[in-house]
C-alpha cells in the first residue's frame, strides 16, 4: 500500500447513464478518497481535460490502474500518460477483482444513483451529496474518513 496519498489511483468508468454520460471514476488506494467526473463520452479528447482537473487539485500520481477492458488502453491515453511520467497498470480482463478499490466505489455509488432515480430527485445533485458522505464517513478499510487520510488531518 502506498505512504502518500495520490501516489496509486485506480480509474474506471461507471455507466452509460440513462442521459448517456457516463462518470469517469477516480479512487485513491492510500486514502479511498473518490474523485468523480461527468463525461460525455470515454474518448480522450474528452477524459484527459478531465484527469488534468484532477492531477490540478491532487498532483500527479505514480501509478493509475485501469480495467484491462477500458478506453484506457489507446494511444492517445498512452502519450497522455508518458508525457506525465505516469506508470499505467492494467488489471486483468474480466476479472474486476484487478481493479477492486475502484470497483468497490462503484456499488455505493451506483446504488445511491438508482435511489435518486426512483425518488425522482436529480441525480447529479444527489451525487454530490453521496460524495461528502462517503468522503467524510470512516471507511471500512482504513478505519478513517478517506478526506482525512487525503489531507492528512489525523495522525
Amino acid at each position: 500500500m502506498p505512504e502518500l496519498p495520490w501516489r496509486t489511483v485506480h480509474i474506471d468508468f461507471y455507466g452509460p447513464l440513462p442521459s448517456s454520460e457516463y462518470l469517469l471514476v477516480a479512487v485513491d488506494r492510500y486514502s479511498r478518497f473518490p474523485e468523480v467526473e461527468i463525461v460525455h463520452s470515454t474518448r480522450a479528447s474528452t477524459v484527459i481535460p478531465k484527469l488534468d482537473k484532477m492531477f490540478s487539485v491532487h498532483g500527479i500520481p505514480d501509478t493509475i490502474i485501469f480495467d484491462n477492458g477500458s478506453p484506457f488502453n489507446g494511444d492517445e491515453y498512452a502519450r497522455y500518460l508518458k508525457a506525465l511520467g505516469i506508470q499505467a497498470k492494467f488489471s486483468t480482463p474480466y476479472w474486476p477483482q484487478g481493479n477492486a478499490t475502484v470497483e468497490r466505489f462503484m456499488r455505493p455509488l451506483g446504488k445511491a444513483l438508482k435511489t435518486a432515480t426512483l425518488e425522482g430527485r436529480p441525480w447529479k445533485q444527489e451525487l454530490n451529496r453521496f460524495l461528502l458522505q462517503y468522503r467524510t464517513t470512516p471507511h471500512c478499510t482504513t478505519g478513517v474518513p478517506p478526506s482525512e487520510l487525503l489531507f492528512k488531518l489525523t495522525e
